[in-house]
This record gives C-alpha cells, structure tokens and sequence, in this order.
C-alpha cells in the first residue's frame, strides 16, 4: 500500500514573502509578490508551472506575472509572523521564500518553502528587494552580509 496525500486546491490569492537575515539579530522584510494570473487562456489551471520558468513554448511562459500584492495589515502582519516562524523551526539560513495560497475561506496556507531561491536577477526575490529599494547587487551584499554576521566574521572594509 503507497501513502498519498490528498487536500483540496486552494483557488485563492497567491503571496510570496521574501526574508534575509537570522533570527538573530533579525531580517530584513522585503515587500509581499502576488502572482498573478490574469492574463492565462481561462483554461489553465492557476499555478506557477516548470513551463512558466523555463519554457518558451509554454502557454504559461509570457502570461505569468508578479505585482506587489496588496493586501492589508493584519494579513501582511500574519504572514510575516508565520514564514518567521517557520524559517525558525526549519533552521534556514541567511535568506528564503515562503509561498502562501488562500482557500475559499480567504485563510492564507503554507503553499511551499524556498530555502534556497534562485538569485536571478529577475526573479521573485530580486523584485520583492527592488520594490523594498534595494537594487539587485544590494540585495546580494544583503544575503553576504546575513551569512558573514551568523559565521561571526567582520566584514572586509
């Protein structure tokens, strides 16, 4: 007998919530990524697809797009509070991504942890730091400087 794991498809909106940093002494919040599907032929499911990344002739490749979500307080201050959590208990390091999906109900849940997202200079992480004001060779000294404090090293003038 296989195990399988059956839950329902969470139809609502899609968050991204980027950190860097360490619990302690901190991190560094960048601004909430929704994705967006608006511009998907009505017959695609709604899902970041492998062809959405890194295939031209996907359907998903030029249709996909990211915008700063807006969403309000108490929201944004759940979200945070939970991927900071989970970067915790899950012992990441320096930076990561934690993807939330709402149900029905308008309840974020936990959709997926990114210990290790790809630095792209166009990618989801990049663009949440570009929106928080840092461009992208900022956000890369940001990530160094995260593992340079845990490693307790000082940084070269």
């Amino acid at each position: 007998m296989a195990d399988a794991l059956i839950q329902d498809f969470l139809t609502g909106a899609e968050y991204t919530v980027g950190l860097i940093g360490n619990p302690s002494p901190g991190f560094t919040v960048l601004p909430p990524l929704q994705n967006d599907y608006g511009a998907l032929d009505p017959g695609l499911p709604p899902i970041l697809t492998y062809g959405s990344k890194a295939d031209p002739d996907s359907p998903y490749w030029e249709k996909l797009r990211f915008r700063r979500a807006e969403i309000d307080d108490v929201k944004w201050s759940q979200l945070v509070d939970q991927s900071v959590r989970l970067f915790r208990r899950l012992g990441l390091r320096d930076y990561a991504r934690i993807d939330f999906r709402e149900g029905e109900d308008g309840q974020p849940r936990l959709l997926d942890v990114n210990t290790n997202p790809t630095w792209y200079w166009d990618g989801k992480l990049a663009l949440m730091a570009e929106w928080a004001g840092y461009p992208y060779h900022e956000l890369l000294r940001l990530i160094l400087e995260a593992a340079v404090a845990r490693y307790g090293l000082e940084p070269s003038p």
